[in-house]
């Protein structure tokens, strides 16, 4: 008799804790669903409502990245696959520095300006709402574009010299 009441204690904690468990985890689906109905209203903020969808689970690959090897200065094309869309995509760089400006073609294509770097192996960063991919690219020596100044002032210091 002993053990009869011991499993019927368990059967009944068990009971209580699987309804317990039961409500934790239905009762949030229930009220998401419910909330459906507010989706129109004056209560969710303007940038909110118009924020971009952006899958999360798409994670961004880069497959190539041509011209390689490339020089400071040079224009680049990075291909590779889920990128997103334009609204959803946040950056390129090159090691811990920004590209000069990139440009979003499509979910598999962007372009980008390489800064100024020393020479060397390099990664490719881009960054998007999904997560971030790199690609490693050789820099060669090469001339940047220099200010009209920087030359004027060359200029001026040769003929200090003379």
């Amino acid at each position: 008799m002993n053990e009869k009441k011991r499993w019927q204690q368990t059967s009944l904690w068990l009971a209580v804790v699987g309804a317990v468990v039961s409500l934790l985890i239905f009762n949030p689906m229930a009220e998401a669903k419910s909330s459906k109905r507010f989706k129109g209203s004056k209560s969710v903020p303007r940038s909110v409502a118009k924020a971009p969808v952006c899958d999360i689970q798409a994670h961004p690959k880069i497959t190539k990245v041509s011209p390689d090897p490339v020089k400071p200065g040079q224009r680049i094309t990075i291909k590779g696959k889920n990128f997103g869309r334009k609204a959803c995509f946040k950056k390129v760089s090159f090691g811990r520095y920004k590209a000069k400006s990139f440009k979003y073609v499509n979910d598999t294509t962007l372009q980008a300006k390489v800064p100024r770097l020393r020479p060397g192996l390099r990664t490719v960063n881009i960054l998007t709402a999904a997560g971030a991919s790199e690609y490693v690219v050789l820099i060669e020596k090469g001339k940047g574009k220099k200010s009209k100044k920087s030359r004027k002032s060359r200029k001026s210091r040769k003929s200090r010299r003379r």
